[in-house]
């Protein structure tokens, strides 16, 4: 009893210094903080003037020219503020954190006492990288990606090689947060862990080759349709006047197709690695690998399909330089 005391007591420093660093902030954030808080705005202004199904509506199916989910994280704590920013910023800020806490702690008590993973978890989450996403500015949407990936990694190694439903499941969910949040930061952050996480486990026995290819197979489709659904009507009907190919004619155009492209090659040599191996299908421990991705890539596809062209020219301007 007295250890769980302790232990919580020490998690909540990082929440209670974000609410104690909110009390005497009186400036609401700025750049692309603004930009989500805007967007969080607009929606929550519906729910505010009483018009319910255009806030529910419009809560799940507005995107701003940042096109990521984080603005939803937002909107709901306007609404329950009344419309009080620094409020609403506050209260986002402060779950945020509060998840970084949790996830580092589950992480580190996969092999640490309780003690001293609260301990250890609590000062990871004052740091920048954790308290602001990196950033050492409130409200940018780093704050949220980083318990998204957390929680991803964490249920990645609980759900014991996808034995565990209930893990596998929660995986799914927090791999598909990560991708509505921060897309392109997800790929480039998960993929290289998630790579060795299934070496390792092939070479542990524990998936078979049949069951990772054709894993492989589903987020290869899942991201074809994803670019095909633009790419065609570029290459075909569009052309010069497609949203993709005018950020920056023609150069974006060109890489969005090389990018379809190369897809196209990945699909099509994973279908037939797919297609060779469940000839000579190896039996492996009952798992929820393949129900696991395929909730997580309906999810992502769901979401992205009918903002594909703001999410490309989102990350565009902002990796290669346009903005």
């Amino acid at each position: 009893m007295l250890i769980n005391l302790f232990k919580f007591s020490i998690l909540l420093i990082a929440p209670l210094i974000a609410i104690l660093w909110h009390s005497n902030n009186n400036m609401p954030t700025l750049a692309d903080g603004a930009t989500y808080l805007n967007d969080a705005v607009y929606v929550a202004n519906f729910w505010l003037d009483g018009n319910i199904s255009k806030f529910l509506e419009t809560y799940f199916s507005y995107r701003g020219w940042r096109p990521t989910s984080f603005p939803s994280f937002i909107s709901p704590f306007l609404v329950v503020s009344e419309g009080n920013i620094l409020f609403a910023s506050s209260l986002t800020h402060i779950l945020f954190t509060s998840l970084s806490t949790f996830f580092i702690y589950k992480i580190l008590r996969l092999n640490r006492e309780v003690i001293e993973s609260a301990i250890i978890a609590a000062f990871l989450s004052l740091s920048v990288s954790v308290f602001f996403g990196g950033l050492g500015v409130p409200l940018f949407s780093e704050i949220g990606l980083v318990p998204f990936i957390l929680g991803t990694l964490y249920y990645l190694i609980s759900s014991e090689y996808f034995t565990k439903k209930k893990e596998s499941l929660l995986f799914a969910l927090m791999f598909f947060l990560a991708f509505s949040i921060r897309p392109a930061q997800s790929l480039m952050i998960l993929i290289l862990p998630i790579l060795l996480y299934f070496v390792y486990s092939i070479s542990k026995n524990k998936f078979s080759l049949y069951e990772v290819s054709r894993m492989l197979l589903l987020v290869a489709s899942s991201a074809f349709i994803l670019i095909a659904s633009r790419a065609i009507p570029l290459l075909f009907w569009e052309g010069e006047n497609n949203t993709i190919y005018m950020i920056d004619p023609p150069k974006s155009g060109d890489i969005f197709l090389n990018i379809f492209y190369l897809l196209l090659v990945l699909n099509l040599l994973s279908i037939v690695i797919f297609s060779f191996l469940k000839k000579n299908k190896k039996k492996s421990q009952e798992n929820s690998l393949f129900l696991s991705f395929s909730i997580a890539m309906v999810l992502i596809v769901s979401y992205w399909y009918p903002f594909m062209s703001e999410l490309f020219n989102w990350i565009y301007a902002n990796i290669l330089g346009i903005l």
